[in-house]
């Protein structure tokens, strides 16, 4: 698959140009940290969301799509332009993002900082003079990729677009798994988490398998946790607690178990569920929903839980029911 495949399935089926943009955006962040050109240069590269100084910078929907850090520790404002192949660069769609990378803020060690270098890419190779001439003789210094410079790359674009949520898949699984420990730790040696999980046990015995081990309802609760929040940010406004019998059995339990969170890895797991909020919002219809869940199915849960994945199926079912199942 070569970079001209990739673009054409996101401007196949996305679910919105937005949908489209935050793709791309996500794939040019991957690219930029295996690109042989850019690899021994940058150390870290943020999508927009994540960057700590964005809030100095006006936070939200700035001009500036990405940041990247590099090993001598100069910052880089990077803008990524999703569009169609015979479109033109103009001076306008260049002055937010000139105007905002010329602002202070603060960086990575909290010290006030500015961007040394200013990247603009984008998938086509046309730009109009105006736009030409707005980004020349700048400082900080601004550079371009095209279309050309994409197709020619060195990169495995296939595997690059099916490692995105693979990578966040295999964070999720590290954090399941110390979810496990804690939980196992918790019920063991706390008197009031092994009177909760002893009744959410009896729960699990009585509504769904009297042969479930403790071993395997708490590995359901360390995936529960984990998994609750992404279908809640699918189907916003359906309450999947009040209508799944399994969710409920699990709410009183993981209601003491969320007292003891993890900061580090309820952050992980926010910048997740708001991405997948982020490509739910605006779509109103099952089968859009669907492909998302598929999605993250092949590229998400497979690496995350393999061993859930063995065992179960997650079925939406929608019409009147708007039923979730486990099966």
């Amino acid at each position: 698959m070569n970079f001209q495949t990739v673009l054409d399935k996101y401007r196949k089926f996305s679910f919105s140009e937005k949908d489209k943009g935050e793709r791309f955006e996500r794939l040019m962040k991957a690219y930029l940290l295996t690109d042989r050109k850019f690899e021994s240069k940058l150390k870290k590269v943020w999508l927009w969301s994540e960057f700590p100084g964005k809030d100095d910078l006006g936070g939200w929907d700035v001009g500036i799509d990405l940041v990247g850090l590099t090993i001598e520790g100069d910052y880089w404002a990077i803008q990524c332009k999703c569009y169609a192949e015979n479109a033109s660069m103009d001076k306008p769609s260049v002055d937010s993002f000139l105007s905002t990378s010329s602002r202070k803020f603060k960086g990575e060690d909290l010290k006030t900082t500015g961007f040394a270098h200013r990247l603009w890419i984008s998938t086509t190779n046309n730009w109009g003079r105006n736009a030409v001439e707005a980004i020349q003789n700048q400082y900080p210094p601004v550079s371009r990729i095209g279309l050309t410079d994409l197709i020619e790359a060195k990169v495995d674009w296939e595997k690059l677009e099916k490692d995105i949520l693979g990578t966040m898949g295999k964070s999720v699984a590290e954090i399941a798994q110390r979810q496990t420990v804690r939980i196992t730790k918790l019920i063991s040696e706390d008197a009031k988490h092994q009177a909760a999980f002893d009744n959410f046990l009896k729960g699990l015995h009585k509504n769904i398998n009297p042969s479930i081990s403790q071993p395997e309802a708490i590995e359901m609760l360390s995936q529960h946790i984990i998994t609750k929040p992404v279908f809640d940010a699918l189907f916003e406004g359906y309450s999947f607690v009040k209508s799944n019998p399994m969710s409920q059995s699990m709410q009183k339990m993981l209601d003491l178990l969320e007292e003891q969170s993890l900061e580090k890895d309820a952050e992980i797991l926010q910048r997740f569920y708001d991405s997948v909020k982020t490509r739910a919002s605006g779509i109103d219809n099952a089968e859009g929903k669907q492909r998302i869940i598929i999605e993250l199915y092949d590229k998400f849960f497979k690496t995350a839980f393999p061993k859930m994945v063995e065992k179960l199926g997650i079925v939406y079912t929608p019409g009147g029911s708007g039923g979730f199942h486990y099966s």
